[in-house]
């Protein structure tokens, strides 16, 4: 991820790559993985595990100030030997996992401070959003990424090694880093939180097929929902055009803005899209202020009724505004009004929100055909996709909780799974947020199979066996 990452939307591009482990070549796509469970009832205590850190055992301090202190302690050794030990994970070459891990391993002053950082009771990144708009640097999104694939490592060798509680211990910190990483209240920010989470579930469900691993039931059941929220990921989302545009910064009233200015605007957005995509591998393109204008020209007949209603003045005094202006209130005022459309959608439920959202996303994508030279609508994002990313570590943390709750019975029932999860009540089995319905599940033998087939682009499929 170059170190220019902006936190405006179009980095979406970005996503696959980042809620991306490495999986093996052959594995279908979405979420789909074997479990072989040996029955264990919950713990009692019931919270002997927990993925959260008790109140108690917090500081007040912000957590931010130690995970950049850890970033510090990484060089290129550390970067090669992740490299080396991500890949043995992958392909199942435990000697080089080893090697390659134990350079990782050894670095105490690392773990201590992200476990310093863990502590905290706040994380406060302070991007400089009003300040800098769209480019506001975020680099420490790629390190955080990093720090928890080493704690991916961490845990795969003490799994190991036979030390639970251990490596319980480092997904623990990697819940903890997820959810500090998306409370930055920037989208991009918010989908880097959801890949740690995804990174830190591989740890949790290569843990739950161990013969030595405890029942989680209750540990996952108490975590808090959401992971990352995506309210809050795009709570400051519609701040970057005015931090990022002078006149749009400067004016509270965009009637105020003479031709020049809205040239200005134009051509300062056009600038920061290039930029944008020259950071991303695209080809940097800026339109000069002749295409802007000429431009313009295009949606003059629409600009002026446009006016003349909004303003409820003559269609006469509309032709007096100068062309330019016209346009650019127009293309403004149209973004906004797309903008406030997709936005007000963001707090329902995901089951309510993703219809509506597609829908809204499909209407959105036709308004920018039919108005191609509006460069305002480049800075509106595809919400639904990025919203499902955020509902899909919700459901995979719910999957996973169901299969615990399946081991709890199976413990009761001398190995038997459970007919139906309904037959499950001493460990309620979570409902699916992606559909707000009960997760699908057939047993056939002493194998079960808790299945979203729902979702299209990204199924949730787990067979679960009982090995006795």
């Amino acid at each position: 991820m170059h170190r220019r990452l902006t936190a405006i939307a179009f980095t979406l591009c970005l996503c696959a790559s980042l809620c991306a482990a490495r999986p093996p070549a052959d594995q279908k796509k979405g979420d789909v993985r074997t479990f072989e469970l040996h029955p264990v009832a919950p713990p009692v205590p019931a919270l002997k595990y927990r993925f959260t850190y008790d109140p108690v055992d917090c500081y007040r301090g912000n957590a931010a100030i130690p995970y950049l202190q850890a970033m510090m302690f990484l060089s290129d050794k550390e970067d090669a030997a992740l490299d080396k030990a991500l890949d043995a994970l992958r392909d199942k070459d435990e000697a080089t996992l080893r090697a390659a891990g134990q350079t990782l391993l050894n670095h105490n002053t690392l773990f201590d401070t992200l476990d310093l950082a863990a502590h905290a009771d706040s994380c406060e990144w302070q991007p400089a959003i009003r300040e800098r708009g769209i480019m506001a640097l975020l680099p420490h999104l790629n390190l955080m990424r990093k720090m928890a694939n080493i704690l991916r490592v961490r845990a795969a060798i003490q799994m190991r090694d036979g030390q639970v509680d251990e490596a319980l211990k480092t997904i623990r910190l990697g819940f903890e880093m997820s959810r500090d990483t998306g409370r930055e209240p920037v989208l991009v920010s918010g989908l880097v939180g959801i890949a740690i989470g995804a990174l830190t579930n591989e740890s949790l469900a290569e843990l739950m097929s161990r013969p030595d691993a405890p029942n989680l039931y209750w540990a996952l059941a108490s975590m808090p929902r959401p992971t990352v929220e995506f309210r809050h990921s795009m709570s400051g989302e519609r701040a970057f055009l005015f931090a990022s545009v002078s006149a749009l910064k400067r004016s509270e009233n965009v009637d105020e803005l003479t031709a020049q200015d809205w040239r200005d605007v134009m051509r300062q957005i056009s600038q920061l899209m290039s930029q944008s995509s020259g950071a991303n591998g695209g080809k940097p393109k800026v339109v000069s202020e002749v295409e802007i204008t000429a431009a313009a020209a295009l949606v003059l007949p629409q600009a002026k009724k446009y006016y003349a209603e909004s303003r409820n003045v003559p269609v006469e005094q509309a032709e007096k505004v100068e062309p330019m202006k016209l346009a650019g209130i127009y293309y403004y005022e149209q973004y906004r009004a797309s903008l406030d459309e997709i936005f007000k959608l963001i707090e329902l439920p995901y089951p309510q929100q993703s219809a509506l959202l597609e829908q809204t996303m499909k209407q959105f994508a036709h308004r920018k055909e039919q108005t191609p030279t509006n460069v305002f609508y480049q800075l509106i994002p595809a919400l639904n996709r990025a919203s499902a990313s955020f509902a899909r570590l919700d459901r995979q943390l719910a999957a996973l909780t169901a299969v615990e709750a399946i081991r709890s019975y199976a413990a009761a029932a001398d190995g038997t799974l459970p007919p139906k999860l309904e037959d499950i009540s001493d460990t309620p089995v979570p409902i699916n947020p992606m559909t707000g319905q009960a997760f699908e599940y057939s047993v056939e033998g002493n194998t079960a199979v808790l299945r979203d087939s729902q979702t299209k682009d990204w199924v949730l499929e787990y067979t679960i066996k009982v090995v006795k």
